[in-house]
């Protein structure tokens, strides 16, 4: 069988989308599937799908395939199954704050391929629950997990040394609010000069403004462990979430947390003491939170 993981992202960054897609790829090439990563459709692949044989379209809500191909359907040359992965009800339910901050409309991506789709799978029972309560999903689905291994984290003993602070994301979505954090960071490191922010997979910075910061680049999950052990706190200030992977992992590490006062962030964190919320629209506020 030939399947399409259709994305526009990295699987070798660092993110749940990342190493969800990243993940179940390497699956199914265990079972003998072929597998392409990537926003296009390789070529000779729709000439080769037939009824008993077609394309099975994963589609993950950072990228559309051409809406020509989704006309194979019709000769069931193509299955589309969507990816719930829990972040686009979130966009949808802050559209008017995010217009407020940044100009930026949100997104309904999920909503069309929830209604047309042949088929949907969820990273977790509540993205499945979202898309059914937003976006009115009636598809067949089922839950999958969605990549967190804390066990890798687990067996660490955090290094008490320089006051580091780790942000893992994507730093060109603007809903990660990077602004926000480069500047909480300048504003706390007047208290403590030796503060560094480390980032992966890296975002933009100017050195000679934000000389604080180290990319880290891309890291796999062994790799990103002993970064966090080496760091003070995992901050992550975004005006929305979906389930964050890698809070799951700063819970297994018993790393302290700095984060957004956010319904879906106080859901993955529920029972963890180790964590201080902060109004991510508030730079004094997440400057507050660093410092504490």
């Amino acid at each position: 069988m030939r399947i399409w993981q259709c994305t526009g992202l990295s699987i070798n960054g660092v993110g749940g989308v990342e190493r969800h897609v990243a993940e179940v790829s390497a699956g199914l090439k265990r079972l003998g599937h072929s597998v392409h990563v990537g926003r296009a459709l390789p070529d000779g692949w729709l000439a080769q799908a037939t009824t008993a044989d077609p394309i099975v379209l994963h589609t993950h809500g950072d990228a559309w395939p051409n809406p020509r191909l989704l006309v194979s359907r019709t000769r069931r040359q193509l299955l589309w199954v969507h990816v719930c992965h829990g972040t686009s009800a979130g966009r949808v339910i802050a559209c008017r704050e995010f217009t407020s901050i940044s100009g930026w409309r949100g997104s309904v991506s999920d909503f069309f391929p929830t209604r047309f789709a042949d088929a949907a799978v969820a990273v977790g029972q509540r993205a499945l629950d979202e898309a059914r309560t937003y976006f009115l999903m009636k598809l067949p689905a089922a839950v999958i997990p969605n990549g967190a291994d804390p066990s890798i984290f687990a067996p660490i003993k955090q290094v008490e040394a320089t006051p580091r602070l780790i942000f893992v994301g994507r730093g060109d979505d603007r809903v990660k609010n990077v602004a926000a954090l480069l500047a909480a960071c300048a504003q706390t490191r007047s208290d403590v000069p030796e503060l560094q922010l480390w980032c992966a997979p890296g975002i933009d910075y100017d050195y000679t403004v934000q000389p604080f910061v180290k990319n880290l680049g891309a890291l796999n999950s062994k790799e990103l462990a002993r970064a966090m052990e080496q760091s003070r706190a995992l901050v992550l200030c975004s005006l929305y979430e979906g389930d964050p992977i890698v809070l799951h992992e700063a819970q297994g590490l018993g790393i302290p947390v700095v984060v957004s006062d956010i319904p879906q962030i106080r859901a993955s964190l529920r029972g963890y003491a180790n964590a201080i919320y902060v109004n991510p629209r508030n730079v004094d506020s997440i400057a507050f939170g660093l410092r504490n």
